[in-house]
């Protein structure tokens, strides 16, 4: 909502800039795994959010409930369109990395995978702003 309480559509890439935020935040937080995990998770919401938008907007999908993640991912899957096949293999690995900050326990290299999502995420963000 806006501040004037008028219903607005949210801007998905706000939630890589938090994640962004969130891993700058790490360097004088105690709670950096804590921190970390959740950059990497709205890192992939951002994504995903903005891939089906995109296809909804651009290609007529309509979004189902029964696990509309994989759908949407296979959306851009074997497509004859480099970009497309670029989200796919992105959205598939992001998906995975924001499991493993999800639910695991331990998370070998947290440091690392955040920094990796990030750089993924933005360019995966260039690419669907460009489509």
């Amino acid at each position: 909502m806006s501040s004037r309480g008028v219903p607005v559509n949210f801007d998905w890439h706000d939630y890589l800039e938090l994640a962004n935020e969130l891993c700058d935040q790490t360097k004088t937080s105690e709670l950096s795994d804590a921190l970390l995990r959740s950059a990497i998770s709205r890192a992939y919401f951002a994504i995903f959010c903005l891939a089906r938008d995109y296809l909804v907007d651009k290609e007529g999908y309509t979004v189902t409930k029964k696990d509309s993640h994989t759908d949407v991912i296979n959306q851009f899957k074997g497509k004859n369109n480099n970009d497309k096949q670029k989200i796919y293999i992105s959205l598939t690995r992001l998906r995975e990395d924001r499991k493993k900050a999800d639910y695991y326990n331990i998370v070998k290299g947290l440091n690392k995978l955040a920094t990796s999502v990030m750089i993924g995420a933005a360019k995966t963000i260039e690419i669907l702003d460009s489509l």
